[in-house]
């Protein structure tokens, strides 16, 4: 009877040795899932500030509204809250992905996290007093040789 106690004692060690990484790894997927729920809440919102600021730029651009610069920073201050936790989940997609876990919606989440880190960046990023120079040079040249056309109406 006593061996059978030793035996039945190691066998539920080396059971306990192997519930415990199951457990683990059960909990481990449970996070990834949990990541996954939030990048599709977080594209969520990412698409809903791009609306309000298309659809605000779209109104101006119609003469529909007067521009207000304080529309234009509130949805800027939109695009830069919703970074700061869009930031800390990237990295959390690439702890999971280097942990062997596909994370679904992270293709989409990144593209998101992409355009806000443009919108984000200053225009002297983009604009810098050289490369307009150029721009405007090319452009009086252009139009000195007669290669430019008179625009008479934005639908031109």
């Amino acid at each position: 009877m006593i061996g059978t106690k030793e035996l039945l004692r190691d066998q539920v060690a080396v059971y306990e040795r192997h519930a415990q990484p199951w457990k683990e790894a059960h909990h481990a997927a449970m996070e990834c899932r949990d990541l996954e729920e939030l990048l599709a809440f977080g594209a969520f919102l990412f698409r809903q500030i791009s609306r309000v600021d298309e659809q605000w730029h779209e109104r101006l651009f119609r003469g529909e509204l007067c521009h207000n610069p304080d529309m234009d920073r509130d949805i800027h201050d939109l695009y830069r809250a919703w970074a700061v936790p869009s930031e800390a989940c990237v990295a959390q997609i690439e702890h999971f992905e280097a942990g062997g876990f596909t994370v679904e919606g992270a293709k989409e989440f990144r593209e998101c996290v992409a355009e806000v880190r443009g919108v984000l960046l200053p225009d002297a990023h983009f604009f810098t007093a050289q490369a307009l120079h150029n721009l405007r040079d090319a452009a009086i040249d252009d139009h000195q040789r007669g290669e430019t056309v008179e625009l008479r109406s934005l639908s031109d």
